[in-house]
């Protein structure tokens, strides 16, 4: 840890992670050559053949981090799995995405889409994590079923969740309340939350999770449970939300598109405080995936929920424009 007074006195370089298509360069351009080499193999490359699918299973599935550490001990480890069946005199040597557990063994990684089309209470965020981004998904379901229920509206939460991640559940709760007086000011859906109790879970219980970038998430699964209505999907989005419903800007942005796109969502919602950090990406990244920008959370609820009539009228109020 760096004092702050020192802190303050040098300039910090922040580096985020390679690409997906920035890894497969390196591989073929550097890892691969430097694998020949060690392996014995510069003059044999006729004897075998690593497909195109191989190395994106290799990326996709063992190599997720930030750098590339991972994938050159891989690559070393492949080539010298190659050289040995050549020593061996096996012929037809190809490494492919079917065959390459053989090779490196299982994989670290696998697709963190567990829901191809998710219920109501079920939505699609957006993380930074160690490794770089991921999907995250939010879970909400009612959890009293009493013939009278107690007009409590409590909010159980669970999943590892840290403190600032909790506050944001709370201050959603708070705010799902006031927008559904907001928009249905004549429906017995406006007084859900007051008299049902409800359990938010994050999977992957055993993973620490903290940060407010999942407030806006957490405000469309209550919104989701409370009007029985499953969101868009194939969309996934990131934002912390106020208690007066604004979206406001997060961290991470070109990690989280890239998990995104790995793990094939079609749009994202951020910010509109984070226009300026998606513009930066590389363009093959952003022509992968259509973006929208939120600055107040009526803008998320109109793409996640289209079907859904909003009948408040009151010109003044801060949730409805």
């Amino acid at each position: 840890t760096i004092h702050p007074a020192l802190l303050d006195r040098m300039e910090v370089i922040r580096v985020s992670g390679y690409t997906h298509d920035e890894k497969k360069h390196i591989f073929t351009k550097y890892l691969k050559p430097q694998g020949l080499k060690k392996a014995g193999l510069m003059k044999r490359e006729e004897q075998f053949e690593i497909s195109e699918d191989c190395l994106e299973k290799l990326i996709q599935n063992y190599c997720r981090e930030a750098g590339v550490r991972s994938l050159q001990r891989y690559t070393n480890r492949i080539m010298e799995k190659i050289a040995l069946k050549i020593v061996k005199e096996e012929e037809d040597i190809k490494v492919n995405a079917e065959n390459l557990s053989e090779y490196i063994g299982h994989p670290r990684f696998h697709s963190a889409r567990i829901y191809e089309k998710t219920p109501k209470g079920v939505v699609c965020g957006l993380a930074y994590n160690q490794i770089g981004g991921s999907i995250l998904y939010i879970e909400i379901k009612e959890c009293s079923f009493n013939e009278e229920p107690k007009k409590t509206g409590t909010l159980k939460v669970t999943g590892s969740l840290g403190d600032v991640m909790k506050e944001s559940s709370s201050i959603a709760h708070t705010f799902v309340k006031n927008f559904l007086n907001e928009i249905k000011p004549n429906d017995q859906v406006k007084t859900y939350l007051d008299t049902h109790d409800v359990h938010l879970h994050v999977p992957e219980g055993a993973t620490p999770k903290d940060g407010p970038s999942a407030g806006v998430t957490i405000t469309t699964g209550l919104l989701s449970l409370a009007l029985n209505e499953p969101v868009t999907q194939g969309v996934a989005m990131t934002g912390e939300i106020s208690l007066n419903g604004k979206v406001l800007s997060i961290g991470g942005v070109k990690e989280k598109v890239m998990a995104a796109i790995r793990e094939g969502i079609t749009k994202v919602i951020i910010p509109k405080g984070n226009e300026a950090d998606f513009n930066r990406l590389p363009d093959f990244i952003k022509n992968d995936i259509e973006v929208e920008y939120a600055e107040n959370y009526i803008d998320v609820f109109k793409i996640m929920f289209p079907n859904v009539s909003v009948e408040g009228k009151n010109q003044k109020n801060s949730y409805i424009r």
